[in-house]
């Protein structure tokens, strides 16, 4: 992936949404576009040189509907890919924090 160069404050994120669920099914392009889009949670795999806040590795939640999909040879097809500023992100959370809305706060499920 180091061929990869993020500008300014982008960050490359590896959604936490799959296109194969933990039980082997594949999801149609539809499904999985769907929940990626939804999916409003990942991990930082690229920085950009100008972001401050976060490092690779991080699991970040960032905005809903934000980003831009990223396909490239160079990342596996197992998951999705978006770029987004770090402007756009909320917070880092732990990484064993599965997301789950409630009011104002998110849950350990």
């Amino acid at each position: 992936m180091n061929e990869i160069k993020l500008l300014k404050k982008c960050l490359l994120i590896q959604l936490n949404a799959s296109e194969v669920t933990r039980e082997g099914i594949h999801l149609t392009p539809e499904s999985a576009e769907r929940a990626a889009r939804e999916a409003t949670y990942g991990r930082v795999v690229i920085v950009g040189p100008d972001a401050k806040t976060v490092k690779v590795g991080d699991f970040v939640l960032y905005k809903q509907y934000v980003g831009n999909e990223l396909k490239h040879s160079l990342l596996p097809k197992d998951f999705r890919y978006i770029v987004v500023s770090e402007d756009d992100l909320l917070a880092i959370v732990p990484e064993d924090l599965e997301v789950k809305p409630s009011g104002n706060k998110l849950i350990r499920a």
